[in-house]
């Protein structure tokens, strides 16, 4: 996953999430208060040549963009991406805070921010 990503994005975080249950939905809080545009690919997810470039993300207008996944069986949509590899603008983020900070504060039992 790493190598694939690493040869298409300009640059990489690696988020480890693995130590606590809540640390996933932490990680949205984070890079949606931070209100610009992101790239989120999950650690076991391998992205295809050129998805970045191409199939979901700087060629798509779309404020939310994904790379479908053939984990599923092969359904539309939504459920084909899940949250596998999804770009979110910065439009979509300010869009959707108060989704976001809803969804967090039950979970995290955190408020928005």
């Amino acid at each position: 996953m790493l190598a694939a990503l690493q040869a298409q994005a300009q640059a990489v975080e690696l988020v480890d999430v693995s130590g606590d249950p809540t640390a996933h939905w932490a990680l949205l809080v984070e890079l949606w208060s931070e209100q610009r545009d992101f790239l989120l690919v999950e650690h076991d997810f391998v992205i295809t040549p050129n998805t970045v470039a191409t199939v979901a993300f700087d060629a798509c207008p779309a404020p939310w963009c994904s790379a479908p996944s053939d984990l599923l069986g092969g359904h539309d949509g939504w459920w084909d991406s899940m949250l596998h590899a999804n770009r979110w603008r910065r439009s979509a983020v300010i869009l959707n805070t108060p989704t976001c900070s809803a969804v967090c504060r039950r979970v995290l039992g955190i408020g928005s921010r």
